[in-house]
């Protein structure tokens, strides 16, 4: 269950990066390696950091107790990243304005914002993402992992190689998602929060997991 528990959080920490690669590979955006090793060594920062903070809350909170609260965090977590997908879908059925590049880091809702345009963090309109754009990206990819790395924790979902594993997969996803963009052309019918819904469902089927397993 460790092993499948850490994949699974890995995995749904990293379905917007395929869905991010993907609409890059469609507009045929260049990522190098750099960027791409730059964006996952912010999720292992970010993720490793969630972790710490989780096991300092496990010191002062029972077990028992802290499982339950872990996995209520995981669901909730989930179900807000399901309805900011949603709610952002009805939002630009009903407006033709433009994204702006302008974000504020106060939530979760940075990462949608980017799904829902992830053009927008090609600043320069060059065709390809910098140093400078990869830390923004990268930054706003690691917002949920900080949260759903703590609620982990707390659920007893405890290992040292989860940073490693959303590190790796986010690089993987990423770079899967590009070369999916670029070669099937069927994909441009495809919206792309459709793999934000996934990561919050994910978050709860793994909340629901911890708890009964």
């Amino acid at each position: 269950m460790g092993l499948f528990g850490i994949i699974l959080l890995a995995m749904s920490l990293s379905m917007d990066s395929m869905g991010i690669g993907i609409s890059y590979g469609l507009r045929k955006v260049r990522i190098s390696l750099i960027v791409k090793i730059i964006i996952s060594l912010i999720s292992i920062i970010f993720t490793a950091t969630s972790i710490f903070i989780g096991e300092l809350i496990l010191l002062i909170i029972d077990k028992d107790i802290a499982k339950l609260l872990g996995c209520l965090m995981l669901i909730g977590l989930g179900a807000f990243i399901i309805y900011q997908a949603l709610r952002k879908n009805q939002k630009d059925k009903k407006s033709i304005r433009p994204m702006t590049r302008s974000f504020m880091l106060k939530s979760f809702g940075i990462t949608i914002k980017i799904i829902r345009d992830p053009i927008s963090c090609d600043f320069d309109r060059s065709s390809h993402i910098d140093i400078k754009e990869a830390i923004y990206l990268g930054v706003a990819l690691s917002i949920d992992s900080f949260g759903a790395g703590i609620s982990s924790v707390v659920s007893g979902l405890d290992s040292y190689f989860i940073p490693l594993a959303v590190g790796l997969c986010q690089f993987l996803f990423l770079s899967g998602g590009i070369i999916l963009g670029k070669k099937i052309s069927t994909l441009k019918k495809v919206d792309s929060k459709i793999f934000v819904v996934a990561s919050g469902v994910l978050l709860i089927v793994l909340a629901f997991i911890r708890y009964f397993i």
